[in-house]
């Protein structure tokens, strides 16, 4: 038993005396500038965002600092022959530019320039894709079971041949509520379907399946309330490639978040100097009523 007591003390002296500490010295991560900008003619206004990266490790003062100085930084962008400023918009927390003072055109590339208030310069290029045509919605309606309807909507657009065809199809169940004058809006996404195309085919789409419960003066209602709207809502968006790297890496990395055996992916970035994505795109919205 003795013999047994003394060898389990060499056993922990020995690992005891193994035992280093070790001094290390985390790196500090400088924050980089994060830039993000959609743009399309379809709205009346161009923002854009602007943000650091955030990191454990990092100097929060320095980080705080450098925060707060965003809204000095000065923006342009130039569609190579007219080049406008952008203004800090304290409302919108962005950068904004009427499309009025630079319109927005199809085939045309636009430059972004940034320069931060400690001297920090991004840049970036986007070229418009061109006008979206033959957008359609349609649905073919399912049989009612159980008071829910299984419907099948099918959105699609005129492709285009010999190029590659970057689009997003987002679909959304939109509810109107008009009480005593006052009109209430809710989207609910149904779907998205982000698809890269090169075909000789004449269109490209895509279908969702929505099963919807046909609720009492609303929803299909054999007896509806005519203060209440329901419709399907499709966006139509034609992108081009930095808009669809953007999207498909994002998706795939929200996808793989909780996945500790996903395989790793790597946001993409079209800033030069910096992260992030300025994008333009070309937009349609189609609407047709739930019935």
């Amino acid at each position: 038993m003795k013999k047994l007591a003394l060898l389990s003390l060499l056993i922990i002296s020995i690992f005891t005396a193994c035992r280093k500490e070790v001094d290390y010295k985390f790196i500090e991560e400088k924050p980089q500038l994060v830039v993000q900008s959609f743009f399309t003619p379809a709205e009346d206004t161009i923002r854009v965002y602007l943000s650091y990266t955030e990191s454990f490790f990092e100097d929060k003062l320095i980080r705080n600092s450098l925060v707060a100085n965003l809204s000095k930084a000065q923006l342009n962008i130039s569609d190579g022959s007219l080049s406008k400023s952008l203004k800090w918009s304290t409302k919108e927390r962005a950068f904004v530019l009427a499309t009025t003072d630079l319109p927005l055109i199809a085939g045309k590339t636009y430059s972004l320039n940034v320069k931060t208030f400690e001297g920090l310069m991004v840049s970036a290029n986007s070229k418009m894709p061109k006008e979206i045509t033959g957008a359609q919605l349609t649905n073919s309606k399912g049989l009612v079971k159980n008071q829910q309807r299984k419907d099948r909507i099918t959105m699609s657009v005129n492709s285009e041949t010999n190029v590659t065809n970057y689009l997003d199809f987002r679909l959304f169940i939109k509810s109107t509520y008009n009480y005593s004058g006052r009109v209430s809006e809710q989207l609910e996404l149904i779907d998205q379907s982000l698809l890269k195309e090169n075909t000789l085919a004449p269109t490209v789409s895509s279908t969702f399946n929505k099963e919807t419960y046909l609720s009492s003066g609303g929803t299909g209602s054999s007896t509806p309330n005519p203060n209440y709207k329901v419709v399907y809502h499709g966006l139509f968006i034609k992108a081009n490639e930095e808009y669809y790297k953007y999207l498909d890496v994002s998706q795939k990395n929200n996808n793989a978040s909780d996945n500790p055996f996903a395989e790793p992916t790597t946001l993409y970035t079209n800033i030069t100097g910096g992260l992030g994505i300025f994008a333009a795109y070309q937009l349609v919205i189609k609407e047709i009523p739930y019935e």
